[in-house]
């Protein structure tokens, strides 16, 4: 018979008569490998979208560096060795719940996870002539894959864990002649204050990190032939591009942050009001 020690260890065993000598072995035994568990910290991942370019592969890069296990889930292997690439081509339904079991099952009963939610797309359309599929392929990228992704994870997220979505300037502005764009960063907004609240209390904490015109591959295949101009547009407009390491290193700072929980949180250097 035994009973908890008031000093000490709470696993500590206090012994009311004397055990046999293998007896009294056994119960140190096992009180040691319950100290041992308590003290064990979950695994530390990040997974995030669209991880093999711009601003998702510089995060892969800065968790990494913070000690963090990677996870990338784009259509191209993340440019990151020691990451694990998750190959998915998140504009698919169906596509997206696979690789949210492939995660899923990588992550195991719990961890501590950041949820970085980057793949995106860039469509140029306008409301008298909407790209019809460019805008539901964003509304795909930007809402419909991160609600999968985070719905199915979240069972594995420890206490500690955090939901990024990584929105825009055009998450709360608009210019014309990115319609599609400018309709799926808003949703991203609903998105991010919906899932803020069904999480509240739970340990979990949700942000959504507004970058400015930030040099991505993706921006600049979109401004090939017009550089110079774009450039100087940046220039006046927030004095230069922001870089994919600088929206990487914000959004490691967010997730290590519970206290932004809810927050919309814009890096751009500052943009001049028109």
């Amino acid at each position: 018979k035994s009973e908890p020690s008031r000093i000490g260890s709470p696993f500590a065993v206090r012994l009311i008569f004397p055990l046999s000598m293998a007896a009294e072995q056994r119960v140190r035994i096992v009180a040691s490998h319950v100290e041992a568990a308590a003290d064990v910290a979950p695994r530390k991942i990040c997974v995030v979208t669209g991880g093999s370019s711009g601003i998702g592969a510089a995060v892969c890069v800065e968790f990494a560096a913070n000690g963090y296990e990677v996870v990338c889930v784009a259509r191209r292997p993340c440019p990151l060795a020691s990451a694990k690439s998750v190959l998915a081509d998140l504009s698919s339904v169906d596509t997206a719940q696979a690789s949210a079991e492939e995660v899923a099952q990588f992550l195991g009963e719990q961890a501590q996870v950041c949820l970085v939610h980057c793949a995106s797309s860039y469509p140029s359309d306008a409301a008298q002539t909407p790209d019809v599929l460019g805008l539901q392929s964003a509304l795909q990228l930007n809402v419909v894959a991160p609600s999968v992704l985070t719905a199915r994870l979240l069972r594995h997220m420890a206490a500690g864990s955090s939901v990024i979505f990584v929105g825009s300037t055009l998450s709360e502005k608009a210019v014309a002649g990115k319609f599609s764009y400018c309709v799926a960063k808003h949703a991203m907004v609903g998105l991010m204050r919906a899932t803020t609240q069904d999480l509240l209390r739970s340990g979990v904490h949700t942000v959504l990190v507004c970058p400015g015109i930030t040099d991505t591959p993706m921006v600049r295949e979109a401004i090939r032939g017009q550089e110079t101009a774009f450039e100087g547009f940046a220039s006046d407009l927030q004095g230069r591009m922001v870089t994919s390491q600088e929206v990487a290193s914000i959004i490691a700072d967010v997730a290590r942050q519970p206290i932004l929980n809810g927050t919309i949180l814009h890096c751009n250097n500052g943009q001049r009001e028109r």
